[in-house]
């Protein structure tokens, strides 16, 4: 059944979709879907993965042409379609996808003016670009990247902040955000939304898409729910809860939260003796038992990337020794894997995913092995062993031998996951595993996690999302300037204990 848009509460229509359907081949990616964004908005777009969402803001960022239906645009003219994305932007239309979008070998200040073309580009002087580049970042972060710094020596956060750069010094009358705020911190992010507020505020329109249901709760006004292709509900965010935006997408009734039995711990499985990330950094001792669960939290920069690093034998820590369960160095990605030690990166895209491969070949690289007879690999072997270790997460998928990048984002996740668990892995070290995944598939990688740590694995979670720490770990680690801060026990940790550690302080504000 479809729910009624809201009564209008201030705000023209800019822009808007009406029965606008898309069809690839056999799968209906949208159907007779429709949405209007308002000057003076922060319109949230809410369904699971493979909802059509991704198509939906493809159509409006020009990169794809519907089947059926119009674009409105600002003049109450209709469109066919944006024909490409210079001209969605012509109409003041830009996209800041999930997937970071940066020419590697280009500097910050390069990335952002990039595809600035024609008079514009000769009407802005090169230092003026890079002035305005820092002033645009100084906005969205307290520690803004130099922009002249290469973007391939950026972390994945700042390559975020630069591809949101890049479309702010275009002020576009509508801001599309694809889960883009998945890689930021808890600073960043806010400073973000204050921005978009001031925005809103000034007359522009923000369409934001983001599986987070407590940014939707602060920062958006109305929220269109997809569910199979279909725009099913229109709602204002102040006559509506999450679970009731959650039961929508799903079409059932789905809980917000999850919260974890913690097992009992066990044997020794990871110590870090002495360890130091960088420079400034005090040292610090760490032990990751059997059947336990650690999270891992921290600002971006504060030193968790390199500690779960470090712990897949991917970062060698400037002192200290990091060692398996039987005393082995840790030194090396294959030393970590010899000792059943099993990484799920946090960039799919640039880490995790072989983009040319099928879901089957991606899913078996590491373990291929396994898979031979007489030096033939067996097909009927992959595709057991895919079924049995990828089960638990329901992929869906049309074949396996169709490209990973078919399946939706959360699908790809789920594929690399089980990929590391075919290894039988005494441990695994998920860096931010939910990033940008619907609530649907959060529950299944919660479900995994749960039979891991049943199962005798010991897990380091590294999460963005504070609710998943508190209901998830049974310890919380979280780091400020290179080293722990704090160590919070289960029934210590709170949004307000853990943020208040990420600056450095305790929950009452102190030093």
């Amino acid at each position: 059944m479809t729910t009624n848009p809201p009564e209008e509460s201030g705000g023209r229509v800019l822009y808007a979709l009406r029965g606008v359907s898309k069809t690839y081949g056999a799968t209906r990616a949208l159907r007779d879907c429709s949405i209007e964004i308002r000057s003076h908005e922060i319109h949230a777009l809410v369904g699971e993965n493979g909802s059509g969402k991704s198509t939906l803001v493809k159509i409006m960022s020009g990169i794809v042409a519907p089947d059926r239906g119009v674009i409105q645009v600002p003049d109450g003219t209709e469109r066919a379609r944006f024909k490409t994305p210079s001209s969605a932007a012509s109409e003041g239309v830009f996209t800041v996808f999930q997937e970071t979008l940066v020419a590697e070998h280009l500097s910050v200040s390069d990335n952002i003016w990039m595809g600035h073309s024609g008079a514009l580009r000769w009407r802005l002087p090169i230092a003026q670009q890079r002035e305005r580049s820092r002033s645009t970042l100084a906005e969205l972060t307290a520690n803004p990247p130099d922009v002249d710094q290469i973007v391939s020596g950026l972390p994945l956060a700042r390559r975020q902040l630069t591809v949101i750069a890049r479309a702010l010094v275009r002020d576009p009358r509508l801001l599309i955000l694809d889960e883009s705020t998945s890689a930021l911190d808890v600073a960043d992010r806010e400073r973000l939304f204050e921005l978009l507020r001031r925005r809103r505020n000034s007359g522009h329109a923000t369409l934001f898409i983001s599986h987070r249901m407590d940014e939707l709760s602060a920062l958006a006004d109305r929220v269109t729910v997809l569910r199979a292709g279909a725009s099913v509900a229109t709602l204002a965010m102040s006559d509506t809860s999450t679970s009731e935006v959650l039961n929508l997408a799903a079409g059932r009734d789905l809980a917000a939260a999850r919260v974890r039995t913690p097992e009992t711990p066990g044997t020794t499985r990871v110590r870090a003796q002495g360890v130091k990330m960088t420079p400034e950094a005090e040292p610090f001792d760490f032990t990751l038992k059997a059947g336990e669960l650690v999270g891992v939290a921290g600002l971006e920069g504060h030193g968790q990337d390199l500690f779960i690093q470090a712990l897949a034998g991917l970062f060698n820590p400037l002192a200290g020794d990091v060692l398996g369960g039987g005393g082995q160095p840790i030194t090396s990605l294959r030393s970590a894997s010899r000792q059943g030690i099993a990484y799920v990166p946090r960039d799919r895209k640039a880490e995790g995913a072989f983009e040319p491969l099928s879901i089957l070949e991606n899913f078996s690289m590491p373990t291929r092995n396994r898979y031979s007879r007489a030096g033939w690999l067996s097909n009927r072997a992959q595709v057991a062993a895919f079924n049995h270790y990828s089960g638990p997460l329901k992929v869906k998928f049309g074949s396996l031998r169709d490209p990973i990048t078919s399946l939706s984002g959360g699908n790809q996740q789920k594929v690399i996951i089980s990929r590391w668990l075919a290894a039988n892995p005494i441990v695994v070290l998920l860096n931010d595993p939910t990033r940008g995944v619907d609530q649907a598939t959060k529950q299944d990688i919660y479900g995994l996690i749960d039979q891991l740590c049943a199962g005798g694995a010991a897990v380091v979670m590294l999460a963005t999302e504070v609710e998943e720490l508190i209901g998830l770990a049974d310890r919380v680690l979280v780091f400020h300037e290179g080293s722990p801060f704090a160590e919070l026990s289960h029934q210590e940790s709170s949004r307000s204990t853990i943020v208040s550690a990420m600056f450095g302080q305790d929950s009452g504000g102190q030093e």
